[in-house]
């Protein structure tokens, strides 16, 4: 059995006729079989400051094996990523 789901939303505030806040968040889930895959991002934008951009991953296999991954841009100066693995 193969399943692929994607689903996202995005919205926009505009405060005082400035120029707008904005969003974006989205999630993907792959299924095959007993291997399960779940990548979501998102995107927020401000006036003023830098983007933030956030990606990720959560790949299961079965009941036994469970590995994560994020990425941050945009959050603080310097871009972050962090893995693990059950």
């Amino acid at each position: 059995m193969y399943n692929k789901k994607e689903m996202s939303a995005r919205g926009k505030l505009v405060v005082d006729s400035n120029d707008p806040y904005s969003f974006k968040v989205g999630l993907m889930t792959d299924m095959a079989g007993s291997k399960m895959t779940f990548t979501p991002s998102l995107d927020v934008t401000a006036p003023g400051l830098e983007p933030v951009c956030v990606r990720g991953s959560l790949n299961l296999n079965g009941d036994t094996e469970l590995e994560a991954e994020m990425d941050v841009n945009g959050f603080t100066k310097k871009p972050f990523s962090t893995k693990g693995r059950i």
